[in-house]
């Protein structure tokens, strides 16, 4: 059986495979889940916005950077933390928020 060293995942967007129960039981993948990012768009990044003014403005997608992505990331580990939650599931409190 392989490990879950020998997975090899493409990382666009979020991982799905958290998700999916038959993984969970073959792989332990909840391992990986403190370090996946959150997926940012305009809502995510607007809504991080809100809640950590230091934050860049937010343009588009494309024109993200590598500096931009790491100051949006950082805070949304940071508030993930306040609400006890991983940050690659803020996304979904995020959206609800903006409803």
């Amino acid at each position: 059986s392989a490990g879950l060293h020998e997975l090899k995942f493409q990382f666009s967007g979020k991982l799905q495979v958290l998700y999916n129960r038959y993984l969970y039981r073959k792989y332990p993948i909840s391992e990986v889940e403190k370090w996946l990012e959150i997926p940012l768009d305009s809502v995510v990044a607007n809504e991080l916005k809100k809640m950590d003014a230091s934050l860049p403005t937010w343009t588009r997608l494309k024109n993200l950077d590598k500096n931009n992505s790491e100051q949006y990331q950082k805070a949304a580990l940071e508030i993930a933390e306040t609400k006890k939650i991983k940050r690659v599931h803020l996304d979904i409190f995020l959206w609800l928020d903006n409803r």
